[in-house]
């Protein structure tokens, strides 16, 4: 009569009695550093958290339970299922895996080599490392800028901004980075056919049209330019003449300029300021506004600067007739009409 055979349960373990914690997650991350060499997988760590746990529970790669190690170690267990020496954390290569590893790294070190006789030696040193790197547009600008690009393209922002500075604002800021793109691009494209390189002509004038394009749309053209100045000064000599002459004499002009300060002045000092506190103009800001003489101190003779007072600047006004006492305005007899 044939016996049945009897199958032993597999043993099982347990993480934190039968191994330490610590170990445990070291043997996760060397695992899965051997799986992304030795396995075709994207999840190496997943597939060696998956792998292990087996290992732990004693089944096989299908779910089912597994036999033929229920009473081996997890040591055991790893190496067969794993490839992996969890007492040493070493993987168990074989022969065939150690010379792979040589030719892949013996192909990488050929291809640097290829490349950096490739190399470009016009390249600037300072990109050469991060060219070397893959980078997308946006990541870096000083990828795409030489060194020497890359100071002309601050120098043109900066005097742009210096000439117009309406275009320092937050709504032209796009615009202004688009022009200085533009000229350098055109400076790129000088420089290939001084060089005699061959260059795609329509390419060429398609960046010069547009830079004109861009110029126009922000009023910055040479021909805008042209015809502001020139609407507002005419350069004929009888013009010149003909707008002296108009002016009249230039003290009265003087005098009469001088009084309308002098009433700005009399006003703000008089006029109270927007939040109530104080007013518009103070005493240092008078003496800012008219210090026009100097005097000297007559305890150590220093020189200083003398400001007007406002009670100068009303007795002024009164005799100039420029202002009138409230007093004296209601006493006048209204002109006819």
């Amino acid at each position: 009569m044939a016996r049945s055979k009897v199958y032993l349960e597999p043993t099982k373990y347990e993480v934190g009695r039968d191994i330490p914690q610590e170990k445990y997650a070291t043997a996760l991350l060397k695992i899965a550093d051997w799986f992304s060499e030795s396995r075709k997988t994207h999840e190496p760590a997943a597939l060696a958290k998956q792998l292990f746990e087996e290992c732990l529970t004693g089944v096989t790669k299908d779910g089912k339970k597994w036999f033929s190690a229920a009473t081996a170690s997890l040591a055991s267990r790893v190496r067969m299922k794993c490839r992996f020496d969890i007492e040493a954390m070493k993987p168990l290569r074989t022969t065939n895996e150690a010379g792979r590893v040589k030719r892949a790294k013996e192909r990488e070190r050929l291809l640097r080599q290829r490349a950096k006789k490739g190399e470009d030696p016009l390249i600037p040193d300072e990109l050469r490392k991060q060219l070397k790197t893959e980078a997308k547009y946006g990541d870096n600008a000083g990828v795409f800028l030489s060194s020497r690009e890359a100071a002309n393209w601050e120098h043109l922002r900066e005097a742009y901004v210096r000439q117009f500075p309406e275009l320092a604002t937050i709504n032209a800021e796009a615009e202004l980075k688009l022009l200085c793109d533009l000229h350098i691009l055109a400076e790129r494209y000088r420089m290939q056919i001084l060089s005699g390189n061959k260059l795609d002509g329509p390419s060429r004038a398609a960046a010069a049209e547009e830079l004109q394009s861009l110029k126009k749309a922000l009023g910055i053209h040479p021909d805008q330019l042209a015809k502001r100045v020139k609407s507002k000064a005419d350069t004929s000599i009888g013009s010149a003449v003909a707008r002296v002459e108009a002016m009249g004499d230039y003290r009265k002009l003087r005098a009469r300029f001088w009084i309308e300060e002098l009433i700005e002045i009399f006003q703000m000092y008089h006029t109270p300021s927007a939040d109530g506190l104080d007013y518009q103009l103070d005493e240092i800001g008078l003496f800012g506004l008219t210090k026009c003489r100097t005097c000297h101190c007559a305890g150590c003779g220093m020189k200083n600067y003398v400001g007007v007072e406002i009670t100068e600047i009303e007795q002024y006004l009164k005799e100039k007739g420029a202002i009138v006492p409230v007093a004296d305005a209601s006493t006048t007899e209204t002109p006819q009409a």
